[in-house]
């Protein structure tokens, strides 16, 4: 699958049973987001779609196959900076370029428009962890005082693209 056939658009309610479908069972939840129970509802996924600066739908040929959302509200975030938050990609896409498409399309749009691009990672998502160190992010856990929250790890994007 080449890059050329990925576009990102909004979020639209037709996307949303197919995206919550992505995340069937509390475990897979935990590693997304904290706070929200034992599954992803379409209602959970509204919220966050309308607490987001940005929703970004990852789409192959019109399909959804990743989901993500950009955030200024989410943790008390220094002036300039926002949160890469909630992504999710389709089972059946991951491991496939999807993700890093999706996180670099992020990264341009959100260094367009404020200093800093950071992620919060649950500790025990490792993937994740490895993930965003090789695509050049850098653990900044404990380097800042809004950082050093126990729960999580964070990361933030290279600032040149």
């Amino acid at each position: 699958m080449s890059h050329h056939d990925y576009q990102i658009s909004r979020l639209v309610e037709t996307d949303v049973p197919r995206i919550c479908s992505w995340v069937p069972n509390a475990e897979e939840l935990q590693r997304i987001s904290t706070n929200f129970g034992s599954q992803l509802t379409p209602e959970i996924l509204r919220q966050w779609a309308d607490d987001a600066v940005r929703t970004f739908v990852l789409r192959d040929r019109g399909t959804p196959v990743g989901f993500a959302t950009m955030s200024t509200k989410e943790w008390p975030l220094p002036p300039d900076t926002v949160e890469g938050c909630h992504l999710i990609i389709d089972p059946s896409r991951r491991r496939r370029s999807a993700a890093t498409f999706l996180i670099n399309e992020m990264a341009q749009s959100a260094l367009t428009h404020y200093r800093t691009f950071v992620g919060r990672v649950v500790p025990s998502n490792v993937t994740s962890q490895h993930f965003l160190t090789k695509l050049g992010w850098f653990e900044i856990t404990n380097r800042y005082p809004w950082t050093s929250h126990s729960s999580f790890s964070w990361f933030q994007a290279p600032t040149v693209r």
